[in-house]
């Protein structure tokens, strides 16, 4: 499990942003490999968001990046928000239940 971690700090419109990065969900939602995400909003911060994404493999994620379709949403996203990747692997899982 590859789980990729990406801080983005909102220079634009938030509504606009939130909109943008659902059209890059779509996307990924699309790909071989992908798993799931979630997108997380500061409270303190209203204009920092984290997404966390998991992939079933890096091989998985790094094609889809390369796949011209996702440039088009990186350019979209870039115009609203400065982001910070990270690539990790999951230590520990727990969950309620």
């Amino acid at each position: 499990m590859l789980v990729f971690l990406n801080d983005f700090r909102v220079h634009g419109d938030e509504a606009e942003f939130e909109t943008a990065f659902s059209s890059t969900s779509d996307y990924f939602r699309q790909q071989p490999g992908f798993v799931r995400h979630r997108l997380v909003r500061s409270i303190s911060e209203p204009s920092c968001y984290v997404n966390i994404a998991e992939w079933t493999d890096q091989e998985s994620f790094e094609r889809a990046l390369r796949n011209p379709a996702f440039q088009e949403h990186a350019v979209a996203l870039r115009k609203l928000a400065a982001s910070e990747p990270r690539l990790c692997a999951e230590v520990m899982s727990r969950a309620v239940g």
